[in-house]
């Protein structure tokens, strides 16, 4: 009975291992490109990637050769040359052809039956698979097409095979000189940089790397109208207060306020004007007008027909309420101090104080009375007014002077001394 049971054990085990190595999974191929992929770059290495390690079939040693020897690439009926490697995982399999695919054309990558196989037991065999794919396509293809000074970018319509450019009003088309650029390896006649006269549409024939393929392109200049802009961008008036105030209001007239100083004389300022290129404008830059009123302005556009108005205001500012005194010197002081609405001025021992002539600054604008440089005895506190701008708004100051100490003039003395007798030494 035990030999019996130990048979039937043999036997059972022996058909399981068959079992497994008839019907083990082969490993599976992914291709790059993908089955049926377009517009392959003519550079291309496709690989092939198994789901799992492979081997050579029946551990054949997987070198250059075999590896070759294992695989088709095929333009047709045309044998495509190329190198082959192993990844060091087993899986994946790059091919290197030795030189650049064709253009626009089919290619089949095909792994042949029975070459590979599971790289672990049991040993699937891998059978034969394949996947095609195209290159990319004609590269005869204007890329960019530009004219120097043209407005916006050029219109290139693969489809059409048309380029439209435009150049400013008033361009001379009978030598323009486009830059143009290509597909890869292309040419083009007439050729790039090349002086030609766009009075008419231009054809521009390409052709391919490979010179088998051939496409062309009918260049047109567009000349752009006359612009019909017409506005005012910058009205300035020497001396002005601020920032120009300026509004376009479409078809109404547009306004502008400019602020000048107060005082200023209005019946003769000469405001400076830009407007948009090529345009126009009445009364001219830099002409004198009497802004008493406000002045209307009109802007003729480039195209002679579209124009605009602007209306200028000029606004003189308001006078100044500043009444200040914020410089009061005597000369031959020693300092002077301004603390509120009271001066303190300091001068030597010694000097006589019933004709000192001060000098005054005040707020812009405004007056002081005694007026600056008039002497004036400072014996007794001086009262001085400081009237604004305004001719209303006031300020008090009281200015005294006072001397300094016998014993600073002692040391002011001694300072002119030692200058002369060092003076004289050196001399």
């Amino acid at each position: 009975m035990k030999k019996l049971f130990a048979l039937l054990l043999s036997v059972a085990m022996a058909a399981s291992l068959f079992a497994g190595v008839a019907f083990a999974a082969a490993p599976t191929a992914t291709f790059s490109p993908a089955n049926a992929a377009t517009g392959v770059a003519v550079n291309v290495s496709p690989t092939i990637t198994f789901s799992e390690a492979v081997q050579g079939l029946g551990g054949a040693t997987l070198d250059g050769a075999y590896l070759a020897a294992s695989v088709t690439l095929l333009q047709g009926a045309t044998v495509v040359p190329f190198s082959a490697s192993l990844s060091e995982n087993g899986r994946i399999l790059t091919i290197n052809p030795t030189s650049d695919l064709g253009i626009g054309l089919p290619y089949t990558l095909t792994v042949l039956a029975s070459r590979f196989e599971r790289a672990v037991v049991p040993h699937g065999v891998v059978a034969e698979v394949s996947a095609t794919f195209t290159t990319t396509g004609s590269l005869a293809d204007i890329t960019a097409f530009a004219i120097p000074g043209q407005v916006g970018a050029s219109v290139i319509n693969d489809v059409a095979n048309t380029i439209t450019v435009t150049v400013p009003h008033g361009t001379v088309v009978t030598g323009l000189v486009p830059a143009i650029s290509l597909s890869d390896r292309a040419s083009v006649s007439p050729l790039t940089n090349v002086s030609q006269n766009f009075t008419n549409p231009v054809v521009y024939t390409v052709t391919a790397g490979n010179q088998e393929i051939t496409d062309t392109y009918t260049v047109t200049v567009i000349v752009a109208a006359q612009p019909s802009v017409a506005s005012i961008t910058a009205f300035a008036i020497p001396g002005q207060v601020g920032v120009t105030q300026t509004v376009d209001n479409g078809a109404a007239p547009g306004t502008i306020a400019v602020v000048v100083p107060f005082g200023t004389a209005v019946t003769e300022l000469r405001p400076t004007i830009n407007v948009n290129p090529g345009a126009s404008v009445s009364p001219v830059s830099g002409v004198a007008q009497n802004f008493t009123s406000p002045v209307t302005y009109t802007v003729t556009a480039p195209d002679g027909t579209t124009t605009d108005t602007y209306i200028v205001t000029v606004i003189s500012a308001a006078a100044s309420s500043a009444a200040d005194i914020t410089v009061f010197n005597i000369p031959g002081q020693i300092s002077s101090t301004i603390t509120g609405n009271a001066i303190a001025v300091v001068v030597p021992h010694g000097t006589s104080v019933t004709a000192l002539v001060p000098h005054i600054t005040t707020s812009p604008g405004a007056s002081v009375s005694p007026v600056s440089g008039v002497a004036q005895n400072f014996t007794s506190p001086v009262a001085y007014i400081v009237t604004a701008q305004d001719g209303t708004t006031t300020q008090n100051y009281t200015v005294t002077v006072t001397f300094g100490t016998a014993l600073h003039n002692v040391f002011l003395a001694g300072s002119i001394i030692h200058g002369a007798i060092g003076q004289s030494l050196r001399g």
